[in-house]
């Protein structure tokens, strides 16, 4: 399985030296240490725990089925992830929760992309005011602008590419899709906002099931167009000469290649560790891999999203005394789509929720031997 990116996003690892105890046949056979510099870990006591079934509007949806377990997992983090790195939230890219990369991500639902997208949704529900095309653009070009981590991720898929070649005959490397031709655009808009063009199951449901997510599909296509329009240097709004350089620095368009052969979904739970100090895993390694998804980091992506929609509120003069109850609105609307996409999924992907322990979140002064 391979990804390859249109813009290459870097991540800086440490490397860990893992110790594994060696009586494989002892229940204690997952005790680990990671030990760097000043770091000491002890996974021994990390819980795994299965998350069994969920409720939907009060009423019981299914329970998932068989398939891995929480010791598959345990052992998949513990003995198979000697590439774990520390990095800050402030500054590291949010990849799209997906088992096909093979380096640590911080990954969250969309990516990026994602989290602006349900920002943008929430303006809407607290101002009952639908965004404007310009308005959504000057949104996006603001938030990238003014983003600390050093790439905006958008994520699709080389399907896409495959049925831009069958329908459009826009083939690669005769075409690129970071720069086609000036007069393509206009088509590729139309085409790359259909629901089987998204490369992020997350932005297929939000077009195809936009009632059951709580987000206007009007919304995510426009926000799709307009992702598309910076990354191809045509705006709705204006934007500097200078303004335009920062952006395209960190817009990266990310294209994933091969099947999605993920055992399970992960819940990443670090809000024992510092934004600083966030454990980055790798979702494939040889033939197992697992969606992560990083619950924490989502929330704390909100919260800074929060201060940006009431400025931009204040900005366009729209009132904004009803963002204070902005998180607690995120946390339900999330909850509710996160429902409705396990309903949609129908059992199909064991779910399980980790932990993450304070003690192993790189914050460690003194070296235990």
């Amino acid at each position: 399985m391979k990804t390859f990116f249109i813009l290459l996003v870097g991540f800086i690892s440490l490397n860990f030296v893992i110790a594994s105890n060696q009586n494989q046949n002892n229940d204690n056979k997952n005790a680990t240490r990671i030990m760097k510099r000043n770091i000491y870990c002890d996974l021994s006591n990390l819980q795994v725990t299965e998350l069994v079934e969920y409720k939907y509007d009060g009423e019981q949806v299914f329970r998932i089925g068989s398939g891995i377990t929480a010791r598959d997992v345990l052992n998949h983090i513990v003995n198979g992830y000697p590439r774990i790195s520390y990095q800050s939230i402030y500054m590291t890219p949010l990849m799209s929760v997906d088992g096909r990369i093979s380096q640590p991500v911080m990954s969250v639902i969309g990516a990026e992309a994602g989290e602006l997208l349900f920002g943008m949704n929430i303006f809407e529900k607290i101002t009952g005011i639908q965004l404007t095309e310009m308005q959504v653009a000057s949104l996006l070009s603001d938030y990238v602008l003014t983003l600390n981590r050093p790439k905006f991720n958008f994520q699709i898929d080389s399907f896409v590419l495959e049925n831009l070649c069958r329908t459009l005959k826009f083939c690669m490397p005769e075409n690129r899709l970071d720069n086609p031709s000036p007069q393509l655009i206009s088509t590729l808009r139309k085409e790359l906002i259909k629901p089987e063009n998204q490369g992020c199951a997350h932005f297929s449901h939000l077009i195809k099931n936009s009632e059951l997510f709580q987000t206007r599909k009007g919304l995510t296509e426009t926000f799709i167009v307009s992702f598309f329009n910076l990354l191809w240097q045509v705006p709705l709004n204006r934007i500097g000469r200078g303004g335009m350089r920062i952006i395209q620095s960190k817009l990266n368009l990310i294209i994933f290649e091969g099947a999605h052969l993920e055992r399970g979904l992960v819940h990443i739970k670090t809000s024992d560790c510092s934004p600083h100090y966030i454990p980055m895993m790798v979702p494939e390694i040889g033939k197992m891999s697992l969606f992560l998804q990083y619950d924490d980091v989502a929330r704390f992506i909100r919260l800074e999203m929060i201060d940006f929609l009431t400025d931009a509120a204040a900005k366009w003069s729209i009132p904004t005394n009803g963002f204070s109850g902005a998180f607690q609105l995120m946390e339900d609307i999330s909850l509710k789509q996160y429902q409705t996409a396990i309903q949609l999924d129908q059992g199909k992907t064991p779910t399980f929720s980790i932990n993450w322990p304070a003690s192993c979140c790189g914050m460690m002064s003194e070296e235990k031997q």
